[in-house]
């Protein structure tokens, strides 16, 4: 992980796979830090997940369920219909770690139609 210096808004930390980052190596790589994630468990963390999915009955009770499934609290839910019967769903969530997140992503791809989990 690394961190980018963003004008007035602090430090924003990214992946290494992160296409923002990888965008930001070619033209800013004096903007960017070493980051890691750290904490004690104690505190919890915010982070926004997007999901695209096949568009269908049940879809935001079955991504609710999965998160709710891993004690991960919820703190906003945002959904968007798309083209061709597809669906967005923005997810903010409060997360112990990033382990917490990629497992809780990792299972939100299992869903039925799901087609793209990722951190916003």
């Amino acid at each position: 992980m690394r961190g980018y210096i963003t004008r007035g808004r602090g430090v924003t930390i990214h992946r290494d796979d992160c296409a923002n980052l990888k965008q930001y190596e070619t033209r800013e790589p004096d903007r960017l830090v070493p980051a890691q994630w750290t904490g004690d468990g104690q505190r919890n963390y915010r982070a926004l997940i997007a999901i695209e999915s096949r568009d269908r009955m049940g879809l935001l009770h079955d991504v609710t369920s999965v998160i709710s499934e891993r004690h991960i609290d919820i703190h906003a839910v945002n959904t968007y219909p798309l083209k061709d019967s597809r669906a967005r769903l923005n997810i903010a969530v409060n997360i112990s770690d990033v382990e917490e997140l990629n497992t809780a992503m990792a299972a939100l791809s299992g869903i039925e139609g799901v087609v793209n989990v990722h951190r916003v």
